[in-house]
């Protein structure tokens, strides 16, 4: 069995050192001066310094980049970045050094508009706009600014002009700045999996295709939805790791002593009907099966929907994955299609019965595993197409 998945599996980076929770990573970027208003600085003899941890390091044409690390990232209604370290602005005038010490660093959304705020004299000023574009992910915990201009705003414009006796300066274009943040995070399997996260990352797999609008139909009650996956890989993981039910899913065992027979997720919801010759049914599992290559890989399956009978017979699921500590939580996908040509339902009083329905891996399915090596040759047995254990599917409703 190991080796039949060698070239599938048995690929993983080594794996992480228990770390637990990962701090908030990331950093702001500032070039300048650099526009209008960096050059109006420039002009008057006005000069930029960092406050450690902030660095200061040579730029293009002259300007200076200053990179500020990130402290934190929160989520309490619009997202807020906080940094450390600052800047300060210097000038002499008349042998006396005047400078505008700006302190505690935040990149918010305020007014409908991105900001970054500072501390200065014990109060809060918005001396900087960006003026691009903003990427949010709240469920990864990111907040990235691209590349982009950024201005004085007209307070930290006057605070400037006002501390250090400048004839003039603008609200206008400073220099260009990105940031890029995540906040701290904890993979919630980690103990389970002896697999830590150290990277969360966002899934880019296209969201499941809509499923069809069944009319007429009558809801459907009972019978849980009840699937094996795959029977190599639950053999695989049996002599690796181990599976662990949540949410009132069930590992159902093996008549003898070995790999399970497959998993049961609770009935939540479902409807028959359809408008065609042929019943068609759509049946909403809950509850989730972890199942942990230890201290390597781990795939949390969770929440099945199970359509049939069309040409678009599928199963969706929710699929979270941490591969050698690389995190990427829950991605609604179409997992599996089902070919139901050869299987007519059987009818048995309330109960309609689909048996042994044919299911493989879609695209979308095996992207979300992440099983494949990208080293190896093809084929992989968790690519596009390959097969899956067949599911039996039952929609039972009212009599009488």
């Amino acid at each position: 069995m190991i080796l039949a998945l060698a070239g599938s599996v048995l690929w993983f980076l080594a794996s992480p050192s228990p770390a637990g929770a990962v701090g908030p990573q990331g950093q702001l970027q500032m070039d300048m001066p650099l526009g209008s208003s960096g050059k109006a600085l420039t002009r008057q003899g006005v000069t930029v310094s960092p406050v450690q941890p902030t660095t200061r390091s040579k730029g293009p044409g002259g300007s200076f980049l200053f990179q500020s690390p990130v402290l934190n990232v929160t989520f309490s209604g619009e997202p807020r970045v906080t940094l450390r370290g600052g800047l300060i602005f210097k000038r002499k005038v008349k042998g006396k050094v005047r400078q505008v010490k700006l302190t505690s660093l935040a990149y918010e959304f305020s007014g409908g508009r991105g900001l970054v705020k500072a501390s200065h004299g014990g109060k809060r000023v918005s001396m900087f706009q960006p003026l691009g574009t903003r990427s949010v992910n709240y469920e990864v915990g990111t907040v990235d600014l691209p590349s982009q201009a950024f201005e004085l705003t007209r307070q930290g414009a006057g605070l400037i002009k006002k501390s250090l006796r400048l004839k003039k300066l603008p609200a206008a274009q400073l220099g260009t700045l990105e940031l890029a943040s995540q906040a701290a995070f904890e993979d919630p399997y980690a103990e389970l999996c002896d697999l830590p996260a150290t990277t969360k990352t966002a899934g880019d797999i296209p969201p499941p295709g809509p499923l069809p609008d069944l009319e007429p139909s009558v809801p459907t009650s009972g019978d849980p939805v009840t699937w094996g996956f795959k029977a190599s890989y639950r053999g695989y993981i049996f002599g690796a790791g181990g599976f662990f039910p949540d949410g009132g899913a069930t590992v159902n065992p093996a008549p003898f002593p070995g790999p399970p027979s497959g998993f049961t997720f609770p009935f939540d919801a479902g409807v028959l009907g359809g408008a065609g010759p042929l019943p068609e049914a759509i049946i909403n599992g809950s509850g989730e099966i972890t199942s942990c290559h230890t201290g390597q890989f781990r795939l949390t399956m969770s929440d099945p929907t199970v359509y049939v009978d069309s040409e678009e017979s599928r199963i969706v699921m929710t699929i979270d994955t941490n591969v050698s500590g690389n995190w990427i939580p829950d991605q609604r996908v179409d997992f599996a299609t089902l070919d139901t040509t050869q299987v007519d339902p059987v009818q048995e009083g309330g109960v309609f019965t689909w048996n042994a329905v044919p299911a493989a891996l879609t695209a979308e399915g095996s992207a979300a595993l992440r099983l494949c090596n990208p080293m190896a040759p093809p084929p992989c047995l968790y690519g596009e197409g390959s097969p899956l254990d067949p599911i039996t599917v039952r929609a039972r409703v009212p009599v009488g």
